[in-house]
C-alpha cells in the first residue's frame, strides 16, 4: 500500500494511494485474509463465524486441462460453505474479527466498534473483473476472456461473483439425449515477470439423465481476480 494522504472525518479515518482512490476507509469493512488452504479433490470448503466472505480459488498448479469451479455457496447460521469441484488452492477474505493477534500495527475502528481495517490481517487486492458467456465448446476447452497486465510473475485466484452456466439438450454418444450442463471455471496462464497474464474460461460438462425437450439456457458470469501472491 502506496499511503499519500490522510483525512480528518468526523469519526474515523481515511488513507488514500498515489492512484487517488481510498484505500481505508471507518466507514468501510476491509476484506482481509481469515483463512486458506489446499483442497485435493472434489469437496466442501468450510468457514465459521462468517460474516461476508469472499472465497477466491485457483486449479491446481499444471497442464492447461486442468479446471476447478465453485457449484454452489450455502450457509447455516454463520458457517459458510463452498462446494468445489476439483482440486484447488483457495483463498477467504472476509471482515476481520474484533480481537487482532497482535499488539502492535494500525487499527482502524468503525463507528459501532467493529475494526474497519487491521494492518496485521492481508486486505483482499483486487487486480480485475471479468464477464464472459459460457458456450457449447467442449469440455477442458480453454477460452481466453482478457488479460492482465504488468502482472507477470503473480499469483492470481478468482473469486466467482456470478456462476456462468449453460444447460442444453443434446445427444451424448450412443443412447436417447441427455441434458448436458456446463460450468466455467477461470484461471491464469503464467507469463514472465513484467508481461500479460493471460484470462481463461474452462468448462467441464456434466451428463444428467432426464430427457424432456427444452430450449438451451445459460448465464453469463463474472470472475473477480484477486492477487494472492506472498499469500
Amino acid at each position: 500500500m502506496s499511503c499519500t494522504g490522510f483525512t480528518d472525518v468526523t469519526a474515523g479515518l481515511q488513507v488514500w494511494g498515489s492512484h487517488g482512490l481510498i484505500q481505508i476507509d471507518e466507514d468501510y469493512h476491509t476484506l482481509s485474509l481469515v483463512s486458506k488452504g489446499h483442497l485435493v479433490g472434489s469437496g466442501a470448503i468450510t468457514l465459521t463465524n462468517g460474516v461476508s466472505p469472499v472465497c477466491a480459488i485457483i486449479p491446481d498448479f499444471g497442464p492447461e486441462e486442468q479446471i476447478a469451479t465453485v457449484q454452489s455457496v450455502t450457509t447455516s447460521g454463520t458457517t459458510w460453505f463452498w462446494n468445489i469441484m476439483g482440486n484447488c488452492y483457495y483463498w477467504i477474505f472476509d471482515v476481520i474479527p474484533s480481537s487482532s493477534p497482535n499488539n502492535v500495527g494500525l487499527q482502524v475502528f468503525k463507528s459501532d466498534g467493529s475494526l474497519a481495517f487491521d494492518s496485521s490481517y492481508a486486505p483482499m487486492r483486487v487486480v480485475g473483473v471479468f464477464d464472459h458467456t459460457p458456450d457449447n465448446r467442449e469440455a477442458a476447452t480453454a477460452l481466453q476472456i482478457g488479460t492482465l497486465a504488468g502482472m507477470g510473475g503473480r499469483s492470481i485466484a478468482f473469486a466467482q461473483s456470478r456462476p456462468a452456466f449453460y444447460l442444453e439438450n443434446r445427444p451424448l454418444g450412443v443412447g436417447s439425449p441427455r441434458l448436458g450442463v456446463g460450468l466455467e471455471g477461470v484461471y491464469v496462464q503464467g507469463a514472465p515477470a513484467g508481461a500479460s497474464l493471460g484470462v481463461y474460461s474452462m468448462k467441464r460438462d456434466i451428463a444428467l439423465e432426464p430427457t424432456s425437450t427444452g430450449p438451451t439456457q445459460h448465464q453469463s458470469g463474472q470472475h473477480i481476480a484477486i492477487d494472492v501472491t506472498g499469500l
